[in-house]
C-alpha cells in the first residue's frame, strides 16, 4: 500500500522524538557548564592542592542538591531558576524587598572548591515501530522487538546476558566504557 503522509503534530512517535531531541539539547548545555566548573574546581585544586585534599577526605565535595528521579540532574538548575523566581515573587513585602533568608551553613561545612557537578542521566532514543511507516524487513522487525523488549544498557553487564537490559529503561548514567559517541 501507498504510505500516507505523516502530520508531525498529532504523531506520537515524533512527539517522542521531538521530546527526546529537547532534552539532549538540555544535557548538552548543562553538560558545558558542568565542565566548565570541573575547569575551575581542577584549577583551584591546583593552586592549592592540599586544601583539596582535606576537603576531599572531609567528605565536603559533594553535588549541590543530589536529585533522586531521572532527569533530576539534567532539569535541576531549570527547576532551581524557576523555584527562585517563584519564591522572589512571593516572598516580597510591601517594599518590593525580599525578607532575610534561611542562613547558610557554618563556614567549616562549605568548600572553598564549590560543589561538584552531579552526573546526568543520558536520555535514550524512544522505541519507533517502523512497520507503521512501511519500512518494513525481517532484520528491521527483530531489531525493533529487541529493542522494545530489551535495550541497551549504557554500563557493562552485571549478571545480564550480553550487557542487555532485563526492562525499558528511558534514561541511564553515561559510561565511556560502553556508549560509544559516533
Amino acid at each position: 500500500p501507498k504510505p500516507k503522509p505523516i502530520s508531525d503534530a498529532d504523531n506520537t512517535d515524533a512527539i517522542a522524538l521531538r521530546s527526546a531531541i529537547a532534552l539532549l539539547q538540555i544535557q548538552r548545555d548543562k553538560s558545558k557548564k558542568d565542565i566548565k566548573t570541573l575547569e575551575s574546581i581542577r584549577n583551584a585544586a591546583v593552586a592549592e592542592p592540599d586544601a583539596f585534599v582535606q576537603e576531599l577526605r572531609a567528605g565536603r565535595l559533594r553535588p549541590k542538591h543530589p536529585k533522586p528521579d531521572i532527569l533530576g540532574p539534567t532539569l535541576d538548575s531549570s527547576l532551581d531558576a524557576l523555584a527562585h523566581e517563584t519564591d522572589s515573587d512571593d516572598t516580597k513585602d510591601g517594599d518590593g524587598h525580599s525578607p532575610a533568608s534561611s542562613p547558610s551553613p557554618p563556614p567549616d561545612q562549605k568548600s572553598k572548591f564549590g560543589p561538584v557537578p552531579e552526573p546526568q542521566n543520558i536520555f535514550r532514543c524512544p522505541p519507533v515501530n517502523w512497520a507503521k511507516y512501511h519500512v518494513v524487513g525481517d532484520s528491521l522487525d527483530k531489531l525493533h522487538a529487541e529493542q522494545q523488549h530489551r535495550p541497551s544498557l549504557s554500563e557493562p553487564g552485571r549478571g545480564h546476558a550480553g550487557g542487555r537490559a532485563p526492562h525499558h529503561v528511558i534514561a541511564a548514567p553515561y559510561s565511556p566504557f560502553t556508549d560509544r559517541l559516533d
